[in-house]
């Protein structure tokens, strides 16, 4: 048995698996129906599941609420205008000297990025591999992050920001908001790595001139079995019991997504994940970075290039956005 996630899957590689759905018919997971169809997609190619969704990774909204409270911002920000507004307000010099940026993004790929373009209503491939990166949403997220790297609301050094130095910003007060996934609540309010223990809040995401949620990114773990496997019914019958419903439980208390909702209402899930009534909000509507095929990290890298080209000022963000396109377009599979 092995663990895929979804963004290197693809129709490329789904002769190389067992189609799960005849194990299914066979000997099924219990209530199986209870996992989503958009988790169940993700691994699914042309009619074929290859994969059982095991976790989720799933973006909120997060910010220190000791900043808000220094620049006399008494609630946190509910429309994506909001976190605008509040993101210059929050980028300023602390009384002891400190400095701090309104706005953590990571760069590592699209992940940070995608979130900005469906608050604005865009999307950047769509589930049918039509890349549509130079739509008016997308483009409005490239001007919006080149605004913030020139106002100095992200960090001189954001195009070489990963993931851990978000992590680390956040946690040292360099940063007062970021769009990162639920389960790094836990980092970001850890007494023994985070300056503001207890202070690092988490919500949702909300769309461009609205409170309403907007589609959340998420990433999607599965378990699959090899079609050259030499044990294919002791394989399902692991997957058969890491899909539990309590396995799903143990695997939520333990920081992983869980791909069943009632996992939400476990009070020892509740105990650990705080955020579990927002996860829980945004996971029907939630959806990949971009759907798997064989050129998807090149396509991911690409259209870094020519964001950060926008961002640096070396291209208009339509311009860029275009260009990610062209370049993008033959990368797709052939249907």
């Amino acid at each position: 048995m092995v663990f895929l996630l979804e963004r290197y899957g693809g129709p490329h590689i789904a002769d190389m698996f067992e189609d799960l759905q005849v194990w299914q018919q066979r000997d099924p997971i219990e209530n199986f129906d209870e996992i989503g169809a958009g988790m169940k997609a993700a691994h699914s190619y042309r009619g074929k599941m290859i994969g059982i969704p095991y976790r989720h990774a799933t973006h909120g909204f997060f910010y220190n609420q000791v900043y808000l409270r220094e620049q006399g911002l008494t609630k946190p920000p509910a429309t994506l205008e909001e976190i605008i507004a509040y993101a210059d307000k929050l980028t300023y010099t602390r009384g002891d000297g400190g400095r701090v940026n309104g706005y953590a993004l990571s760069m590592d790929d699209p992940s940070a990025m995608v979130d900005l373009i469906r608050a604005y209503g865009g999307e950047f491939i769509t589930p049918d591999y039509r890349v549509v990166c130079d739509q008016e949403g997308s483009v409005k997220a490239a001007a919006l992050a080149r605004e913030w790297y020139r106002k100095g609301v992200l960090a001189r050094n954001t195009m070489s920001f990963k993931t851990e130095e978000v992590i680390t910003a956040m946690q040292q007060g360099r940063a007062a908001m970021t769009n990162q996934p639920y389960g790094r609540f836990v980092n970001y309010n850890d007494p023994k790595q985070s300056k503001f223990p207890g202070e690092i809040a988490v919500g949702i995401w909300p769309m461009s001139g609205s409170t309403k949620p907007a589609p959340a990114k998420t990433s999607v773990w599965a378990m699959a079995i090899p079609r050259n496997a030499k044990n294919k019914e002791l394989a399902w019958s692991l997957i058969k019991e890491l899909s539990s419903r309590q396995s799903t439980i143990r695997a939520a208390a333990n920081g992983n997504g869980p791909v069943r909702p009632s996992a939400y209402d476990d009070p020892e899930v509740r105990k650990l994940a705080p955020y579990a009534d927002f996860e829980k909000a945004v996971l029907g509507d939630a959806r990949l970075v971009l759907p798997g095929f064989e050129n998807a990290a090149k396509a991911m890298d690409v259209y870094m290039e020519e964001l950060q080209k926008a961002m640096l000022g070396q291209s208009e963000p339509l311009q860029a956005m275009q260009t990610a396109k062209s370049r993008i377009e033959p990368l797709l599979p052939k249907t």
